[in-house]
């Protein structure tokens, strides 16, 4: 009896075959395009970039980086983009440049707002200390304690004088 299993285990030993198989090199026939690498890509392409309710196949093939890399040069040569999306990949790539300039900005972003943040700490307690909303005591003790003493020791208790 054939199973899904069964079905994808022989289809990972596919994917796993055409991978060793295409190595390093750049085709399956060599430095350029055969029938071969057209009827692979035709079964290939479409389960690498077509959206799938069971992703488990195609997460294998992503696996395989040599097929994937095979499946985008044939892309790029064959099948050049389409204005929508030329336009697409230019919002994708602003999007990228904008992103990349905010976060060289990012150190200096975060030191300005510390510095604003000081600012703003040092007028609001200086508004307080001048309108007196917060008053400061200073308290010399050791002022305190030698003048404590003295009276101490110029107290004679009554009973002592006789």
């Amino acid at each position: 009896m054939i199973t899904r299993e069964k079905i994808f285990k022989d289809a990972q030993v596919c994917l796993n075959s055409l991978s060793t198989r295409l190595g390093e090199a750049e085709y399956f026939s060599g430095e350029m395009p055969a029938m071969l690498d057209a009827v692979v890509f035709g079964y290939l392409a479409p389960l690498l970039k077509m959206p799938l309710l069971n992703k488990k196949l195609q997460s294998h093939l992503r696996g395989c980086k040599n097929l994937c890399l095979f499946i985008d040069k044939i892309l790029l040569r064959y099948f050049p983009s389409s204005p929508e999306e030329l336009e697409e990949q230019r919002k994708q790539q602003e999007r990228l440049h904008k992103k990349q300039a905010e976060v060289s900005d990012f150190p200096n972003k975060r030191r300005n707002k510390i510095i604003a943040a000081l600012f703003a700490i040092t007028g609001m307690v200086g508004y307080a200390l001048l309108t007196g909303i917060v008053q400061v005591e200073i308290v010399d003790e050791n002022h305190s304690d030698n003048q404590d003493l003295e009276e101490e020791m110029q107290y004679v208790p009554s009973g002592e004088d006789e």
